[in-house]
């Protein structure tokens, strides 16, 4: 039987002991301690038994030279990662230990360590911070992945891979991906709800985004256009028709109703127009809410997709993912600086 005493184990990271109840897997060799592979219940390496491969014990590297030595080993393949990384750079493994905080703050200086021993006043007396005793328990341990296991497919993509495009915020992400591609069920995007056209190309959804950001601009655009040219010289001259000394805000609404009525059928439709774009704006930015998460997945699969196909070695495949990946900050601020434009414009010309 192969001895594996000191090979770390790809599910909880710890290496085997000589007393360790050791399992491995029939169809790649891939091995485990027995209650780890009971509770995830499956091999970790689906893309081995794909190409019909065996598993092999990973490299350890060693850090590039003259880099620093404070790295991470990812427990499942071996890749030495900085420090500071929450999730490999190669497979997309949690980096991020049981009891762990991200990036090596366990406390607080000067603060209180609240990873380290209850801080203390002279005497012995606990010192209270403003939400209790400082010191303590570590908080609970921040998995970037939100609970997904890397390996495990998402309609099409492996988890890690998705998590590499993603990049920002992916414990939110991941777990509605994940329940989008089992149950087709997701949650409503109040980003994409404020910001509708403008969040997706934040996202690099360029497509969605342009089709979605012209759609508001053009409402906001007929609702600017339609209170001042007609609506607002309209109900000017309700008001002076109507000739309403009416005491209430009800009854003044009550007398330019009785006038609105006299009017042609084209101005009463000219007077409720701004109310409906603004129904219609209101629309286009559920629909983004509601659709966001669900375009926003179908994105990431079929771009992690279309990278697999294009890259045929893992260095480019990492270096597309990280290109094609992540946010675009730049015309995030770009698009927030012509919302600014756009909501003083009326003043120039009105």
């Amino acid at each position: 039987m192969t001895n594996f005493t000191g090979v770390h184990c790809p599910i909880c990271g710890r290496p085997f002991t000589e007393n360790d109840d050791v399992v491995v897997c029939p169809e790649c060799g891939a091995p485990y301690h027995r209650g780890c592979f009971e509770e995830s219940g499956k091999c970790i390496f689906p893309e081995l038994h794909r190409e019909g491969k065996s598993w092999q014990p990973p490299q350890v590297e060693a850090p590039p030279p003259g880099s620093s030595s404070a790295t991470k080993r990812c427990p499942r393949c071996g890749k030495m990662n900085p420090e500071t990384s929450l999730f490999c750079d190669q497979c997309g493994q949690s980096l991020i230990g049981p009891g762990e905080r991200p990036g090596g703050y366990n406390g607080y200086n000067g603060y209180g360590a609240y990873g380290g021993q209850q801080a203390q006043q002279p005497g012995g007396a606990p010192q209270y911070g403003p939400f209790g005793p400082m010191g303590g328990p570590a908080p609970v341990a921040f998995d970037p992945m939100g609970g997904v296991d890397p390996a495990e497919d998402l309609g099409g993509a492996p988890a890690g891979d998705v998590a590499k495009l993603v990049q920002g915020n992916t414990p939110y992400y991941l777990p509605v991906f994940r329940r989008y591609a089992k149950e087709r069920r997701s949650r409503f995007n109040f980003c994409a709800f404020l910001f509708t056209g403008g969040w997706m190309l934040y996202r690099k959804m360029y497509k969605e985004g342009i089709l979605f950001g012209a759609l508001s601009v053009l409402l906001y655009a007929a609702n600017l256009a339609a209170t001042n040219l007609w609506f607002a010289p309209l109900l000017q001259s309700l008001a002076d028709q109507a000739g309403s000394e009416a005491a209430s805000l009800y009854g003044l609404a009550a007398d330019l109703s009785g006038v609105l009525l006299t009017r042609p059928a084209s101005e009463v439709f000219l007077f409720f127009l701004p109310s409906l774009l603004q129904l219609l704006q209101l629309v286009v930015a559920v629909v983004a809410g509601a659709m966001g998460n669900r375009l926003y997945y179908q994105h990431c699969v079929s771009t992690v997709q279309e990278i697999h196909r294009e890259n045929t070695t893992a260095a480019e495949f990492d270096q597309q993912l990280q290109l094609r990946g992540g946010v675009n900050t730049t015309l995030a601020v770009v698009l927030l600086v012509c919302a600014m434009f756009f909501s003083y414009l009326p003043a120039l010309f009105f």
